[in-house]
């Protein structure tokens, strides 16, 4: 974790391998400027980090993130990705998906 007196924000660099519930991370982004560059989670991946949090935690705070991210990077969300990890994660059914349900009805 690092943190930065000039700023309110805070960058995680977690040990690996980086995995977002069951599923480990294979494909990142790449956020540049200048020369410097920073690789960092896809929209869906930043989105089903913060269901995650939802899902297993009733971290409400997770969902409005999740929501967010999906509403300003609508066009890049896999949501077919999103519902079948939802149902992985969730163990026998329902499992996850009524919290699932609850993000798109807010997304809406």
């Amino acid at each position: 974790m690092y943190e930065h007196p000039r700023t309110n924000f805070t960058i995680d660099f977690p040990k690996g391998p980086l995995a977002v519930g069951g599923d480990y991370i294979n494909e990142f982004k790449i956020l540049q400027r200048g020369d410097m560059r920073l690789r960092i989670l896809t929209p869906t991946d930043c989105v089903r980090d913060r269901l995650a949090a939802f899902y297993h935690w009733d971290d409400y705070t997770g969902l409005n993130a999740a929501v967010a991210v999906a509403r300003a990077h609508r066009d890049q969300i896999d949501f077919a990705c999103l519902h079948e990890w939802t149902m992985r994660e969730g163990g026998s059914p329902p499992g996850h998906l009524p919290k699932y349900e609850e993000f798109l009805r807010r997304l809406e």
